[in-house]
Formats: structure tokens, C-alpha cells, sequence
């Protein structure tokens, strides 16, 4: 099975069309870079509370490609790699951001979410929404003893640490395969 990684950064936390995409990073299995590039928004001008996690500023993006023109690099990057499964750390968060015609391959390929499958790995229970207790990226990667190698909440930096934490979820589903046999 291959496997790719994608992280996105966004204008906030509105995936109804409010907010738009400023960051995208895809690595694959072997972390390899398969595109990190900034995106410049069409209809957002400025986005001074996601700056301040990010710190994408509008200047960054101003000569940057659009998801417009992105969104046949991006798909033919994931069909080019034969990918089994893209993994998002919360999936349905990023994955709704996608242009409708890059979620459309979510019909022949898995859209895995490495924040659901890492909640249940930790094991703490969230009685307000009944179900595993989420955890942000950053705690996940730390368990995994992932190595920044730059800042956290930029694209490519997050997508290696969700590539760290999916390997080291690999390793639990073995051993508990394994266990249970």
C-alpha cells in the first residue's frame, strides 16, 4: 500500500467557503517532498488570527499560486503515486478545504485521519463528545519522539510530524495484531 501525508494551513477555521487554503504540503512514505508550495486565497485579503499561528502573511502569498491552479498538480501528484490511502491529521478538517474535484478521488482512494486513529491509541476518554479524547499534532508527534526540523503549523513541518505519528501507529496496529492473535 503507498501512502502519502498532506497538511494544509488555512485563513481559519471555516471549511464552508469563508476560509481559503494557504499552504499545502504533500510528502510521501519515504519523505520524500512531493509539493510545498504557499497558495494565494482568491476572495480572503488578510487573516490576522491564523497569522498569528502560522505566521502566514498576506505578502508571503501575494505571487503564489491559487488552489485554482493547483488542484490538478495536487491530484495528479496522488494518482501519479498510485496512493492507496492520503493521511490527514483531522481529516475531515483539511479534506473539506480540497476543491471538489481533489475530494472527488476520496471515492477510489482511503482518506485515513491519523488524529482519530492516534485519539484511540492514547486511550482517554472525552465523555462530552463520547468518544476518544483528540490530541493536537504536536502531542502526538512528542510520543513519537518526532524531531522538528522547523516550526510546527506550517505545512511541511506538520506533514513530517503526521508522517512520524503514522508510522509509529503502524508499529501499535502490528503489535496489537500480533497480541491478539
Amino acid at each position: 500500500m503507498k501512502t502519502l501525508f498532506l497538511d494544509l494551513e488555512t485563513t481559519g477555521l471555516n471549511s464552508d467557503g469563508k476560509d481559503e487554503i494557504l499552504e499545502v504540503a504533500i510528502v510521501d512514505e519515504d519523505g520524500n517532498v512531493l509539493i510545498n508550495t504557499l497558495v494565494k486565497p482568491l476572495n480572503k485579503t488578510e487573516w490576522p488570527e491564523a497569522q498569528a499561528i502560522h505566521g502566514i502573511s498576506p505578502e508571503m502569498v501575494a505571487d503564489a499560486p491559487s488552489m485554482d491552479e493547483l488542484q490538478w498538480i495536487i491530484l495528479n501528484l496522488i494518482v501519479e503515486h498510485a496512493t492507496d490511502e492520503v493521511v490527514i491529521y483531522n481529516a475531515a478538517y483539511d479534506w473539506a478545504f480540497m476543491p471538489p474535484m481533489i475530494q472527488g478521488i476520496g471515492t477510489y482512494i482511503e482518506i485515513e485521519c491519523a488524529m482519530e486513529s492516534f485519539a484511540e491509541y492514547n486511550g482517554l476518554w472525552d465523555s462530552k463528545r463520547n468518544n476518544w479524547k483528540r490530541q493536537k499534532l504536536s502531542f502526538a508527534a512528542e510520543h513519537f519522539n518526532h524531531v522538528w526540523n522547523s516550526e510546527a503549523h506550517r505545512a511541511l513541518a506538520d506533514t513530517l510530524a503526521l508522517k512520524t505519528v503514522w508510522q509509529g501507529l503502524a508499529s501499535w496496529r502490528l503489535n496489537k495484531e500480533f497480541v491478539s492473535e
